[in-house]
């Protein structure tokens, strides 16, 4: 059995000798919202908070923009909590990089075929152009409708 990098990290003494900078950022983070760590992976950092946000608000929504409103009437509240919930799954993949070069997930493993890493590759390549050409554009759309 495989040892999952999120545990298997904390083995070596690199790990420990930043404990103080993790504990320190734990309350620098509750007092300012960030930290200088948070900053090493910024892009991940918030899709991250966007993703639980967003699956938060479409549980507990009190209302939707006025486009969804005016072309559905009341079906538009919840089409607007399903664009919500599709919005939050994005920001969780780009967030998790399950598909990307993270962790024991990596298609940048030697352990794999010249084939199946290319396939990997191109895969991942698409998602993303698909992120940032249609998913982020349309976020940002919406962008000032992210409300209670």
């Amino acid at each position: 059995m495989k040892i999952p990098y999120a545990i298997r990290r904390w083995t070596e003494y690199a790990e420990w000798r930043f404990l103080f900078r993790r504990v320190r950022g734990f309350f620098v983070r509750g007092w300012q919202g960030w930290t200088d760590l948070d900053t090493w992976s910024l892009d991940a950092y918030i899709s991250k908070i966007l993703a639980g946000g967003l699956r938060h608000l479409a549980e507990n929504k009190h209302g939707c923009p006025s486009d969804f409103y005016e072309l559905h009437g009341e079906a538009g509240h919840e089409l607007w909590a399903q664009w919500l919930l599709e919005k939050a799954g994005w920001f969780k993949w780009y967030a998790d990089d399950s598909d990307g070069t993270l962790g024991d997930t990596n298609w940048i493993d030697s352990d794999l075929s010249e084939e199946e890493r290319i396939r990997r590759i191109k895969a991942h390549q698409t998602k993303m152009t698909q992120f940032n050409n249609v998913v982020l554009p349309d976020f940002v759309k919406y962008f000032a409708h992210l409300w209670d």
